[in-house]
């Protein structure tokens, strides 16, 4: 048995797969957190771990080998519709040009989010496992966050369902092509994912606050069995920030392609359905399955960038609440710890970059939406002037 990611689970050699044997035990609370994140992922061959038995798992062997099969599947597929069906339905030159773009930006966002499944399998369990530690201390329930996740999940689900559904009665098109929309759902559960992931750690972060302005707002104690009580509390309070932060560095490392990923899908496809909605500009429905689609996207990258943009300023208020602890009547080695601890919120509260091409805050969304009206004013100038 080897040790993993420097914690204290462990891994069984097995010729299968490799199975985490300690500190891999999910609660039942957690599970239910996880299910509508998973479920649909693991019905697109696309699970980032494995949960059966109340234990978490990286991917089995044949996981990987069926989800390779099905990204064969979806390239085949883009294939066929890019050399066969268009030449039997005779697309003008611009629509195809569209047509070769997303076929070629949604099997190399399927094929990334492969690659980082089988590579990044074990920092997703950490960061599960983190997840676990940090909501023993700070003792949050799971069950506030089970229906934002359900309603995210059903509502991008629903959202495919209306789109292939108008594709098929008005557009006329076949199984093939309303199929070939889905690998794009992929991204989106993604992104889902990621905000609800980023909303829980930033809440459990609100509550350390909490606990320790009410742990240090009282004055200095003076009796040996309270100042040890103190003592010990501050330990806790250590660990679960730590944790904390170890999570916040792990969701760094695990989003920043995806990320990166859907805000270069969301500028493509943006482009591309401006000028599907130039072509087809006397069909009113087909403009508005257009702009729903960009819309989609742009919300989706909205509240990513939202929340991402509140924990880091939450870390931001962290840092306020140690520093006004250190001014409070304390012991040395406590200061220590605050000057520890103060050190770490500033390494980790820079803002999140996507693979150092773009940062992840508040300001992507609008920097992006200057970008796309530029390039739409000149679509329109090649239209119409």
């Amino acid at each position: 048995m080897s040790k993993l990611l420097s914690n204290e689970v462990l891994f069984l050699a097995n010729p299968v797969r490799n199975e985490i044997l300690l500190d891999n035990f999910l609660e039942a609370d957690l599970q239910k957190f996880l299910l509508p994140l998973n479920f649909i992922q693991q019905m697109m061959f696309s699970p980032k771990y494995c949960i059966r038995y109340n234990f978490i798992t990286p991917n089995s062997r044949i996981a990987n080998c069926i989800y390779i099969c099905s990204t064969f599947c979806v390239i085949i597929t883009y294939i066929y519709i890019i050399i066969i069906d268009t030449a039997i339905l005779q697309f003008p030159s611009n629509l195809y040009v569209i047509l070769i773009f997303n076929s070629c930006i949604t099997t190399f966002g399927w094929i990334t989010n492969a690659i980082n499944n089988v590579i990044q399998s074990d920092l997703n369990i950490d960061f599960i496992l983190k997840f676990q530690k940090i909501q023993k201390f700070t003792h949050i329930t799971y069950r506030q966050f089970v229906t934002g996740n359900w309603i995210h999940v059903l509502v991008i689900i629903l959202f495919y369902i209306v789109i292939c559904s108008s594709y098929a009665v008005l557009g006329g098109l076949n199984l093939r092509w309303i199929l070939a929309c889905f690998p794009l759902l992929l991204a989106d559960l993604d992104i889902i994912y990621m905000i609800r992931m980023i909303k829980f750690l930033r809440c459990n972060i609100v509550i350390w606050n909490m606990k320790l302005k009410h742990t240090y707002e009282v004055s200095v104690i003076h009796h040996a069995p309270l100042a040890a009580k103190r003592v010990d509390e501050g330990n806790k309070m250590k660990n679960a920030l730590i944790e904390v932060l170890d999570a916040s560095d792990i969701y760094k490392k695990i989003c920043s392609i995806p990320i990166l990923y859907y805000t270069v899908l969301t500028f493509g496809q943006s482009l591309s359905n401006v000028q599907a909605v130039i072509m087809f500009s006397e069909i009113t429905v087909v403009i508005g399955m257009f702009l729903m689609w960009a819309v989609k996207n742009i919300v989706l990258l909205v509240l990513i960038s939202f929340e991402c943009e509140n924990f880091f300023i939450t870390l931001k208020n962290t840092q306020i609440v140690l520093l006004m602890s250190q001014v409070k009547e304390c012991s040395v080695e406590e200061r220590l710890v605050y000057k520890s601890l103060l050190r770490a919120c500033r390494a980790s509260s820079e803002a999140m970059s996507a693979c150092g091409v773009v940062s992840v805050d508040a300001k992507l969304p609008l920097r992006l939406l200057s970008v796309l009206v530029t390039y739409t004013i000149v679509l329109l100038q090649f239209a119409f002037l």
